[in-house]
Formats: C-alpha cells, structure tokens, sequence
C-alpha cells in the first residue's frame, strides 16, 4: 500500500507542478498580450495626435489662403490702378508732344512772317 500512496503522492506533486507550469506560462502570456495592447493604445494615441495636430495645420494654411486671396486681389487692383495712370500718362505726352509739334509749326511761322521769309 505504500507504494500506492507513493505513486498518488506523486502524482499530485506532478499536477501541482504542472498547474504551477501552467499558471506561470499563463500569467507570460497575459503579460505579453498587456504588453502588445499598451504599445497599440500607445501607437493609437500618437496617430490621433498627428491627426489633430494635422488637423491644425490645414485650418492654419487656409487661413494663410485666404490672406494670401485678399493680398492677391489688392495687388491685382493696384496693378489696374497703376496701367490706367500709365495709360493716361501716355496720353498726355502724345497731347503734349502733338500741342508742341503744332506750336512749333506756329512759331516757325510767325517768326517767318516777321523776318518776311517766304
């Protein structure tokens, strides 16, 4: 009977081993997956950071757009401003020049008709 009680004896040391085996090998796998989930959240909350920040940056650039729409259509007004004067410019030295020529015609005239030349 002995060696019954031995044999049972151990048998129940190999379970209890066994279960201590397992309880190990299964608090290292619940570990692992821990580990595994924490580095996924970790990697989720820096993609939403980029996102947000992302986000920010597009609002920023169009902001910066539409400054730059407005800065555009003022140039674009000035640069109208500034041909029409350019134009107009123009037009008075051709006037001018015309109004000269013309007068100069006079003036050769008239000294002509003083210094009685035909």
């Amino acid at each position: 009977m002995g060696t019954e009680t031995d044999l049972i004896m151990q048998e129940l040391r190999e379970i209890r081993q066994d279960l201590r085996d397992s309880r190990a090998e299964s608090t290292e796998s619940r570990k692992a997956i821990r580990d595994r989930v924490d580095r996924l959240a970790a990697d989720i909350a820096q993609a939403r950071t980029d996102i947000t920040i992302g986000v920010h940056a597009d609002a920023q650039v169009r902001e910066e757009l539409k400054d730059l729409k407005a800065a555009a259509a003022d140039w674009k007004r000035i640069k109208t401003l500034g041909l029409g004067v350019a134009g107009l410019i123009t037009l008075s030295g051709v006037s001018v020049g015309v109004i000269a020529a013309s007068m100069g015609e006079a003036f050769a005239q008239w000294v002509r008709h003083l210094l009685r030349i035909p």
